[in-house]
């Protein structure tokens, strides 16, 4: 164990504190009725999970007036954003302490991790469907396989049904403007929505334009009073130029990307204790760069069949589930490869008491590259009084390498090596949240984690890049967390995180890994304008593995307001208030100060 002393001392404190404090008969405001789906692949209260779970409502996604689901995320507790800059540049998320390729991101359920490098760009998800977002920290290869290794965040999307009609425009410097029309409604038996929406920016640094377009549409049957039949297909095509690193700049690089996602799920109700799923889907992407004076093309596919039942008994909530899945890219760099996947899962947590509940699951994946892996994980939730959980799990994830680890082509920069191995975790932590009072939330989480087998590309003898298994990495943290809402017009949230990651040959911290990071947001109600400000640091991260250089730290922080005057709604948001100049990737700068104005109908 590495873990700061004076941060287990504060945190044993605090535990001490919330456990011997007096208990309220009152129940939380906005606790005991979060339902969630992510953590066990079924409906359960968050409270009875023994999972380190965040959830993301559309209200708090209006307030924040996030451009894209990394702005949104930024907020979470040992969530790290990194990005390349301009709107549409490169973005991933990083949970407590793990690569990109680490963290498992689901749209309603379904993979969007790239097959190719096994990463998610967040700037091309855009928020104009999102209902609501899970994020859920820890190992969750029991469940859902390769990649969730650092967590799983599931971005769930609005669904048809009321009549609606929305129309928004918003309006920025650097040239941004944005538009969105949105219709859900019935058509007959079905439940319908349909969004078109567009993005543009003239950019902040030369050669950094933007323009992206997205389309969404979704269409649900109901058979009968137990089945579900639901459609969905989404586009979204984009081009934004490539502006480089200020050390290298370009005035002429360039990149295009189409994707497009298409799912059919039938969910029905076989009796009032079992419930089938069956999940079939689709992603197709095709990215094109322009480097230098050479066009790059490549285009992956990603194929899925998925069966799961519930079933739920006296004392057992019991899922299992197969999954079949197909991966193919088609690369001038890569060339043709195809990998396919077979999976078998089951989860169950038993009702022990009253104060009890335990968690036990795993899953068995057999994959045509590497072979088999198992993925078992055990947990436990505690209620010793009304007004306290406590919770504690264990589990085993892996990566699985992706396209570029196995078959970049040979090249006298660098190489992928079709051997590879997956990289492997364990992982533990034990938290608790606590009622203080009808309507404040007190969390707290200490984890660690263990990874062998991590696949490092490094230079060998004759100087070419390849990449092996050859490092492994320890992480510790903890994660503190209050809610308040003080009054039906003034609510408030402070999270801090701290991380000591570090490569266990060299003992040296791992890089883009701060040790400490807060977050903190303030929403009020002032006549008719809701207002609100959050602010988020990020503390010192080393860039090199020889840990002799680093990136400072930063604060950011955001105003938006907002009001509505009949069917209109108007808001106005101010991004990174304080002109702060700071990176989150070396040598791409973040964007100063930046206004933005928009309006929004409802018919």
């Amino acid at each position: 164990m590495f873990l700061n002393k004076k941060i287990v001392c504060i945190l044993f404190l605090l535990f001490c504190f919330v456990l011997s404090s007096p208990s309220f008969s009152e129940s939380t405001i906005f606790y005991e009725t979060e339902v969630v789906v992510t953590a066990s692949r079924a409906l359960q209260l968050k409270s009875e999970s023994p999972a380190s779970i965040s959830i993301i409502t559309a209200e708090d996604i209006k307030n924040i007036g996030a451009e894209n689901v990394g702005d949104v995320l930024r907020f979470i507790p040992s969530a790290h954003i990194k990005s390349y800059g301009p709107l549409g540049a490169s973005s991933s998320v990083t949970l407590r302490g793990s690569t990109s390729e680490q963290v498992l991101v689901l749209i309603d359920g379904i993979r969007m991790n790239s097959p190719q490098d096994g990463q998610v760009d967040l700037s091309t998800f855009l928020i104009d469907d999102v209902e609501k977002i899970e994020v859920v920290r820890g190992p969750a290869s029991a469940l859902y396989g390769a990649d969730a290794v650092g967590g799983v965040i599931n971005i769930i999307t609005k669904q048809g049904g009321i009549p609606k009609t929305n129309l928004s425009l918003s309006l920025g410097n650097f040239g941004e403007r944005k538009t969105i029309f949105a219709r859900s409604g019935l058509l007959a038996s079905l439940n319908y929505f349909l969004s078109v929406s567009n993005a543009q920016s003239d950019g902040y640094r030369a050669n950094s334009d933007y323009s992206a377009q997205k389309y969404i549409f979704k269409l649900s049957q109901k058979l009968g009073k137990k089945t579900d039949l639901t459609f969905s297909s989404s586009h979204y095509q984009g081009e934004h130029g490539n502006p480089g690193s200020l050390s290298r700049p370009s005035l002429a690089d360039e990149a295009k990307e189409r994707k497009t996602n298409l799912s059919f799920v039938m969910d029905s109700k076989i009796s009032s204790k079992s419930q089938l799923k069956i999940k079939a889907f689709q992603n197709y992407n095709d990215n094109e760069i322009l480097d230098g004076a050479t066009w790059f093309r490549h285009k992956t596919w990603v194929n899925a069949l998925e069966l799961q039942q519930n079933i739920q008994l006296e004392r057992n909530d019991f899922v299992y589930g197969f999954e079949t899945r197909g991966d193919r890219i088609d690369s001038t760099s890569n060339g043709d490869h195809q990998i396919s996947n077979l999976a078998f899962f089951l989860n169950n947590q038993t009702t022990l008491s009253e104060i009890t509940s335990i968690l036990v699951g795993g899953r068995v994946d057999k994959h045509s590259v590497f072979g088999s892996q198992i993925s078992p994980r055990i947990g436990m939730a505690l209620h010793p009084a009304s007004d306290i959980t406590l919770r504690t799990s264990w589990g085993r994830a892996f990566r699985a390498p992706n396209f570029n680890d196995l078959y970049w082509p040979k090249t006298y920069m660098g190489e992928g090596n079709p051997n590879l191995n997956p990289e492997i975790s364990e992982s533990f932590d034990i938290g608790l949240d606590r009622k203080l009072g009808p309507s404040s939330m007190l969390t707290l989480s200490l984890f660690t984690s263990s990874v062998k087998d991590k696949i490092d590309w490094a230079p060998g003898n004759d100087g070419v890049w390849r990449p092996s298994n050859v490092s492994a990495a320890k992480l510790e943290g903890a994660e503190i967390e209050l809610k308040r809402k003080f009054s039906k017009w003034v609510e408030a949230f402070v999270n801090y995180t701290y991380l000591k990651a570090i490569d266990a040959n060299t003992q040296k911290e791992l890089t883009y890994k701060p040790n400490d990071s807060y977050n903190l947001g303030f929403s009020s109600l002032i006549g008719v304008f809701e207002n609100n400000v959050q602010v988020s640091h990020i503390g010192k991260r080393y860039i090199n593995n020889a840990n002799t250089q680093s990136l400072p730290p930063y604060t950011v922080a955001n105003f938006n307001t907002s009001t509505k005057l009949g069917t209109l709604s108007f808001n106005f948001g101010i991004q990174n208030m304080f002109n702060e100049q700071y990176e989150e990737q070396a040598d791409y700068p973040m964007p100063g100060r930046k206004y933005t104005f928009g309006v929004k109908t409802d018919l």
